[in-house]
């Protein structure tokens, strides 16, 4: 059975290593010349990660042990561990495991469509259109391959910007802000080194009306800017068709299976790659296997729309109560993949959360 996978980020290197270790031929095809370049990531991971993949000390810039939570008038830190990646690095390392267990990279392959299963490429060379057993979408927000065979759907992005920058700064604390400074989502300074931090916002319009004055307060010199849409998680969306007898299926981006809380799509990526492999190599239904994951990111859009109802006050109150030893505890020990292991946890630990709850029917 030919497997072709579009995309070789973490998603589509996931699937494509595990099915090829199961025997099947598989091929990913990269739009690009070099996988992982260009970068649009933060590339901050909780040790959930290493879980799915071997934990590599090269990945591996930062080391973070708290984050600093602000809202307009206060702040609490949080202690964590947590990981800030070379994030090409990450997506070279994947597509190389994947090729060594005996995957087919091809370069330059632009996926422009499908016509009677044959997969068709925009590309450099003279190549014929690709037949194809099984195709899996893992090329990102706006994918090619949703669109192609009709199950895109109903989409919303954050249009996310950063700016890798030069200053100083706490080299094993990351910085989150909240509020006006950035309204709907959230701004962010993850440090690389005392040096070096990558810095950015995501907004649902206008990023850059919130990008730029607050770039400017927190960086004394750019290195390089990143940025792209980051997909919202909607519930309904699908992730598997059968188009014209051909399977397809979506992970990571390219399925919306994205934390809407964080904007984090990594591990969840990952994850889905993994269990797309599964489903493929057990001939079982790969939307029942995902249903564990998409009911956690059920539960992070949940507390995405209750935030995105915030006023200013709201964030300073949560921030307050955010602030005591139990609350810290948990969300210490719990990494933010699986709200569904703490948040009855938390509002045992601190009731007064209750309060916001009435936001989410508002």
């Amino acid at each position: 059975m030919r497997i072709s996978i579009i995309g070789g980020g973490p998603s589509g290197s996931s699937a494509a290593h595990d099915l090829a270790r199961k025997g099947h031929e598989v091929h990913l095809f990269e739009e690009n010349s070099e996988i992982g370049i260009p970068c649009h990531c933060t590339g901050i991971v909780t040790k959930v990660l290493w879980e799915h993949i071997p934990k590599k000390k090269e990945l591996i810039l930062n080391e973070l042990k708290s984050v600093r939570i602000h809202g307009p008038s206060t702040f609490t830190d949080v202690p964590l561990s947590e990981f800030v990646l070379d994030r090409a690095g990450l997506d070279k390392y994947l597509a190389q495991r994947a090729s060594d267990a005996g995957v087919s990279i091809h370069y330059n392959q632009r996926f422009t469509g499908v016509q009677n299963r044959q997969l068709m490429f925009s590309s450099s060379d003279t190549q014929s259109p690709k037949q194809a057993d099984v195709l899996i979408g893992a090329d990102g927000p706006r994918s090619a391959v949703a669109k192609a065979t009709n199950i895109f759907g109903e989409r919303r992005f954050y249009l996310g910007v950063q700016a890798t920058a030069s200053g100083n700064f706490v080299p094993d604390r990351f910085e989150v802000w909240f509020g006006t400074v950035c309204p709907g989502f959230f701004a962010w300074l993850v440090p690389e080194s005392e040096s070096v931090a990558r810095i950015g916002i995501a907004a649902l319009e206008s990023p850059q009306k919130y990008f730029q004055p607050f770039i400017k307060k927190h960086a004394k010199k750019i290195i390089s800017y990143q940025g792209g849409p980051i997909p919202w998680f909607n519930k309904s969306s699908k992730q598997f068709t059968m188009h014209n007898g051909l399977p397809t299926y979506l992970v990571g981006d390219a399925g919306g299976l994205v934390k809407a809380t964080t904007g984090g799509g990594i591990i969840t990526g990952i994850m889905s790659g993994q269990l797309c492999a599964q489903a493929i190599e057990q001939q079982t239904s790969y939307e029942k296997l995902l249903a564990p994951l998409k009911r956690e990111l059920w539960l992070h859009d949940f507390m995405r729309s209750m935030l995105n109802k915030f006023s200013d006050a709201d964030y300073d109150h949560l921030i307050e109560l955010m602030s005591t030893p139990k609350v810290k505890n948990i969300l210490f020990n719990h990494p933010r993949e699986f709200p569904s292991r703490f948040l009855c946890k938390l509002l045992l630990a601190q009731p007064r959360f209750m309060k916001f709850l009435p936001k989410t029917i508002m």
